[in-house]
């Protein structure tokens, strides 16, 4: 998404002619420069100023644009150019003396203009290893596998993961384009690097009738980066996004502070929307946690399900307090979305990563108390008790689920073992209530099993229904 403004009043805002100001604009977000340049078409009696930003993608687009504009003869629209180029800003980075980066994914949308060429410093003079990435998910991951598999042969090379479309030489016919519009200024002041040299563009004098710094009065103001913000840092792989003192509290996606925050491609922003330490998980956690925390430690146990989840996190539980942990499958909230996802694939719901989650255990006095707190927050809405803790067997977590049989009879195995000799038995159960189906739940995956009484009678049957 672009913005350009159209000044009010129909009238030319030159130096020449008099006007130390410019009226009042009024903007539009346009989806290419040649969507600005079209309303210019359309709006004789309007200046339509585009303001242009963004890598080298993007300034083919406004080159392609200048061209047009020029051919055509439309004196009614202009450019503020303020697009900037890669390599100037990966050798900033890769300058700083405390540069805690080991490898660069290069981006596919960039290089598919200048190339593969413009990389080659990197692993010369740095020895860092520059791998051109595609956007689907197989690309990104293939990509960071060929950086890891760099690293740990020793190796520093440029290589090309997106190959389907980027070429060593790149565009050109589109650098053609870029050269005869634009050069390089002198230098540019990024947020959270700095001033770097030779890093931008601007128009070239040949089309400075396009060139909004010049048709209006730009002031050349400056806005500094709050001393709080650490971006610099961040770019520079010296903290994560997360250690910023600013981050998720005073800088978050609605209200940025920093650059690495204001896109969301920026690395603020996606870890806050979708990282490990994700504000909506730490939200989730720093909220409901002291809502269990109100109860006497002797009357409570905690545990987070990030990593392995819920299932791994009980199996630790109840081998570490040498209880057995019995979980009723209908009461565990899991996302519809999730659900789906999880058949797809064949993955399961209990044993994948549940950042943001708490599980806590409580007398079965104040478990209601508890649920009731957790619940009274919004985060906390779809809390529930969703299992008992008893003694035996000790060291084992397992599953009931109910359904109901639509025949009759029912067909069982009958499974004993006294530890050293096992007995299989087969039959049949003439019934139509509601079984039990029990599963012993491990960290990766479940025994079912189908009992019509307790199943801790150490009697398990098996299902096979008719």
């Amino acid at each position: 998404m672009y913005a350009c403004f159209v000044p009010l009043g129909g009238r030319s805002c030159r130096r020449d002619a008099g006007f130390s100001r410019s009226p009042l604009p009024h903007p539009h977000i346009t989806h290419s420069p040649l969507d600005a340049f079209k309303l210019a078409r359309q709006n004789p009696d309007k200046q339509v100023v585009f303001f242009a930003i963004g890598f080298e993608t993007t300034a083919l687009s406004t080159a392609v644009t200048l061209l047009r504009a020029k051919a055509e003869g439309i004196e009614n629209f202009s450019i503020f150019c303020n697009h900037v180029t890669i390599i100037p800003a990966m050798k900033a980075i890769l300058d700083s003396p405390d540069l805690r980066l080991d490898g660069f994914v290069g981006l596919g949308h960039v290089s598919m203009v200048i190339g593969m060429r413009p990389y080659n410093f990197v692993a010369r003079d740095h020895h860092k290893p520059v791998v051109i990435a595609g956007f689907e998910p197989l690309d990104i991951i293939q990509s960071v596998y060929m950086i890891v598999k760099q690293i740990s042969e020793g190796r520093a090379e440029i290589e090309n993961q997106y190959a389907r479309v980027v070429r060593p030489e790149g565009n050109v016919k589109a650098l053609q384009a870029m050269a005869q519009t634009m050069e390089l200024r002198p230098f540019f002041e990024w947020r959270g690097l700095g001033f770097i040299t030779h890093s931008a563009l601007k128009l070239r004098p040949e089309f400075a009738d396009w060139d909004a710094e010049l048709r209006y009065e730009v002031p050349g103001l400056r806005v500094a980066d709050p001393k709080a913000c650490q971006c610099g840092e961040v770019l520079k792989g010296v903290i994560k996004p997360w250690e910023c003192k600013v981050f998720g509290t005073a800088c978050t996606p609605e209200t940025p502070i920093g650059t690495c925050m204001v896109s969301p491609e920026g690395a603020c922003a996606a870890y806050y929307s979708y990282g490990r330490f994700s504000m909506a998980s730490e939200r989730s956690r720093l909220n409901v946690l002291p809502m269990a925390l109100q109860y006497p430690e002797t009357d409570r146990s905690l545990k987070d399900p990030t990593r392995g989840g819920v299932a791994t996190a009980l199996n630790e539980m109840a081998l570490g307090s040498e209880v057995s942990i019995a979980l009723d499958e209908h009461a565990i909230p899991v996302n519809p979305e999730v659900r789906g996802a999880c058949e797809i694939l064949g993955l399961d719901p209990l044993t994948i990563a549940n950042e943001g989650k708490m599980l806590a255990i409580v007398s079965a006095e104040t478990a209601q108390a508890a649920l009731d707190a957790m619940r009274s927050h919004p985060l906390g809405r779809e809390a529930a008790i969703i299992g008992t803790v008893q003694a035996d067997p000790p060291g084992m977590v397992f599953l009931l689920m109910k359904f109901q049989f639509v025949h009759n009879f029912v067909n069982y195995f009958s499974f004993r073992s006294d530890g050293d000799t096992n007995e299989v038995q087969a039959g049949s159960l003439d019934t139509t209530d509601r079984f039990a189906v029990c599963g012993i739940v491990s960290g990766r995956k479940h025994l079912f099993c189908i009992d019509s009484g307790l199943y801790f009678s150490g009697e398990r049957r098996l299902k096979h229904s008719g």
